[in-house]
C-alpha cells in the first residue's frame, strides 16, 4: 500500500496493472497528491512490491492467482473502511486494475467515480450496470482481441463515458514500449475535466443533504 495526505477530504485510489505498484504507478499518486488528493495506491502483492515488466508472465500468473473478484473484494474492503471518512472517493485503475474499478462501479456507496485505463478484461463483464459515472480510455487497439464489439457495448451502458486514443494498451506509461506522449496528455486531460465535474457534483450533494 501507498498513502499519501493532503488537506482535502477526498480519496483518489490507484488500481495499478499486473506489475503492482512500480514506478509508472508512484509516479501517478505523486501527479494526484500534487493535485490536493490523498492518493491510496493499492498492491496486489504482499510479498513484493511490484515486478519488473520484463517478467510479465510471472506477474500475470500471480495475479490471476489472486482473481478479479477476489482483488475485488480485497479493494472494496478498504473502500468500506475509508467511505466513512471522505465525503468524495474515486478508484481509478490501469489494465486489470480498470476491470476491478468497473467492478466496484458496480457496487452501491462504495465510491463516486471510477475511471478505467485500457481494461481489456472488461469484456467479460459488461453485465455490470455501473452506479457511479465511469470514464474509461482505451487506445485504437487492444492486441489480444477485437475492441471494436466491447466498445460498441460499452457505449449503450448508462453511466459510461468512453474516450479512444491512437495508441496502443499502456500508452500511458512513459516507462513502457508503447507509451505515446500526445495521446497520455490527451487522456489526462479527459481525466481531469471528468474528477472536476464529479467534484461539483459531489460537493452539491454534499451541501444538499
Amino acid at each position: 500500500m501507498y498513502f499519501l495526505r493532503s488537506s482535502e477530504k477526498r480519496l483518489l485510489v490507484i488500481l495499478p496493472e499486473i506489475y503492482g505498484l512500480n514506478q509508472h504507478m508512484l509516479d501517478v499518486c505523486r501527479q494526484y497528491a500534487n493535485q490536493s488528493w490523498d492518493v491510496f495506491g493499492f498492491s496486489w502483492y504482499k510479498e513484493i512490491p511490484f515486478f519488473l515488466q520484463k517478467e510479465e508472465e510471472q506477474a500475470y500468473q500471480r495475479f490471476m492467482s489472486i482473481g478479479f473478484e477476489q482483488a475485488t473484494r480485497q479493494v472494496a474492503e478498504v473502500l468500506q473502511n475509508q467511505r466513512p471518512i471522505y465525503q468524495h472517493i474515486v478508484v481509478m485503475g490501469f489494465s486489470v486494475g480498470a476491470t476491478v474499478a468497473w467492478l466496484l462501479a458496480g457496487y452501491t456507496g462504495l465510491c463516486d467515480g471510477s475511471v478505467g485505463y485500457y481494461g481489456s478484461r472488461i469484456r467479460h463483464y459488461t453485465n455490470i450496470t455501473p452506479k457511479v459515472p465511469v470514464l474509461l480510455l482505451y487506445g485504437q487497439s487492444e492486441p489480444a482481441f477485437d475492441l471494436s464489439p466491447l466498445l460498441q457495448t460499452l457505449a449503450r451502458t448508462p453511466e459510461v463515458i468512453l474516450k479512444q486514443y491512437p495508441a496502443l494498451h499502456g500508452f500511458s506509461n512513459p516507462y513502457s514500449s508503447h507509451y505515446q506522449p500526445v495521446a497520455a496528455s490527451l487522456a489526462d486531460e479527459d481525466v481531469q475535466q471528468f474528477l472536476d465535474k464529479l467534484a461539483r457534483v459531489s460537493s452539491t450533494c454534499y451541501e444538499a443533504q
